[in-house]
């Protein structure tokens, strides 16, 4: 039965992944692996990023569409790491899938 609140979903969601992590931490790490291998630009990115925002070089923003405080980093372009843009999770989602029905 699907839930009638998609943020009740996406908690179980997460709680389920969390789980899956815990029994077999050793397939997600080669899962995070392979995708790193496949997607070099973006894994320094992220890196680099997370890195600075953890050294206070790169202060986290307010989405920059709606103002909402939780936001994450997007890339315009990978080979600059640090010139992001803030979006929260939904305006991230929209710029990646413009066409796709909320």
């Amino acid at each position: 039965m699907p839930y009638k609140d998609p943020e009740m979903h996406r908690a179980c969601a997460r709680e389920s992944a969390r789980r899956a992590r815990q029994r077999d931490p050793e397939r997600f790490r080669e899962i995070q692996r392979r995708w790193r291998r496949k997607h070099p630009k973006k894994a320094a990115a992220y890196a680099k990023t997370h890195w600075a925002i953890a050294k206070g070089m790169l202060v986290r923003a307010p989405c920059e569409a709606c103002g909402h405080e939780k936001a994450e980093a997007h890339h315009d372009d990978y080979d600059k790491p640090l010139e992001v843009r803030w979006l929260c999770k939904l305006h991230h989602m929209e710029h990646h899938y413009p066409n796709r029905d909320s």
